[in-house]
């Protein structure tokens, strides 16, 4: 919605802030005292993928940290009261992952969580980062990802004495293990700037979209 919103474009896209007060508010109403996001009534008992479920602590953390990130781009949309519950609800909903935060067993949550907490500036942030690093993954090229799961490297083909790298097969879990990582990843940049771990996280990241034998083994 934030990127919807362009003075560049406004002539030819025009998004009504009356629009954008009422969508925020709508989702601010899910919000519970605790501060924790949750989903509505009907997709708990029919979720789109049967796979997923409001009802373990996890998904409630990713549920809550997802919103807060989408809050934190949309604030500068809001005025007035709807700022305001836009603002105490990121600081509860900050409050919440923070006492979560030594208790989330899952990476890509956790992974969420912890870019959440940068946006929030959450004063465990470097706590978060900690638990981050501890739940890191490497692959057999020594690249750092984070995955609930392990996710196999693309095999490596030798012809005519050149290394050449094969197309990456279908994990289960790999979109989830992409999604956990870019968020490791503009959690790392954000608080280090480029350092050796992020240039090793982007070439993880950048061996998940090769596609045939197109990538030279270095």
């Amino acid at each position: 919605m934030r990127a919807a919103v362009y003075g560049d474009w406004e002539y030819v896209l025009y998004v009504d802030k009356r629009v954008v007060d009422a969508a925020v508010s709508w989702i601010l109403g899910f919000q519970t005292a605790e501060g924790k996001f949750v989903e509505t009534e009907h997709y708990i008992h029919t979720p789109l993928d049967s796979r997923m479920s409001d009802q373990t602590p996890d998904s409630r953390v990713a549920m809550t940290a997802h919103v807060l990130i989408a809050l934190n781009e949309c604030a500068a949309l809001v005025e007035g009261h709807t700022r305001n519950r836009v603002v105490e609800a990121i600081l509860s909903g900050i409050k919440y992952l923070e006492a979560k935060l030594n208790m989330i067993a899952d990476t890509h949550a956790l992974a969420i969580a912890v870019w959440a907490l940068h946006l929030g500036r959450s004063e465990q942030l470097q706590t978060a980062l900690n638990h981050l690093m501890n739940q890191i993954r490497v692959n057999t090229d020594g690249l750092p990802y984070w995955s609930p799961t392990e996710i196999p490297s693309p095999p490596v083909k030798k012809e005519n004495q050149r290394l050449f790298r094969g197309a990456r097969l279908y994990t289960e879990g790999d979109s989830a293990a992409v999604e956990a990582t870019s968020y490791a990843l503009l959690a790392f940049l954000a608080q280090d700037g480029v350092s050796p771990i992020t240039d090793n996280i982007v070439l993880w990241l950048l061996l998940q979209v090769v596609e045939g034998l197109a990538s030279i083994f270095r």
